[in-house]
């Protein structure tokens, strides 16, 4: 067996990348969109966060088995698991 042929990042890149460190960060939902994923397969929402004033992070909820626990922890974080667990939550509500 041959070892896997793939680009090594450096702590230094992966520094770089915005992710945050575990941690309570205030956010604002800058937008949410509901589309289709790219194959046409999957509905999805398109969603841009405004943490700690300045920095913007955008994310895809995909509705699918793999990613049903992003749109779990996306309505409870935003207090909306009452609406998500009753599957009353609409893109509005984020």
């Amino acid at each position: 067996m041959s070892a896997l042929r793939y680009p090594v990042m450096t702590r230094e890149e992966d520094e770089t990348r915005n992710v945050l460190p575990k941690g309570n960060y205030p956010f604002t939902v800058k937008s949410v969109e509901l589309q289709k994923t790219k194959s046409g397969a999957y509905d999805m929402l398109v969603v841009e966060l405004l943490i700690n004033k300045g920095l913007i992070i955008k994310d895809w909820v995909v509705f699918m088995d793999e990613m049903k626990w992003k749109l779990r922890h996306f309505a409870a974080t935003c207090g909306l698991i009452d609406k998500y667990e009753a599957q009353t939550l609409q893109a509005v509500d984020l």
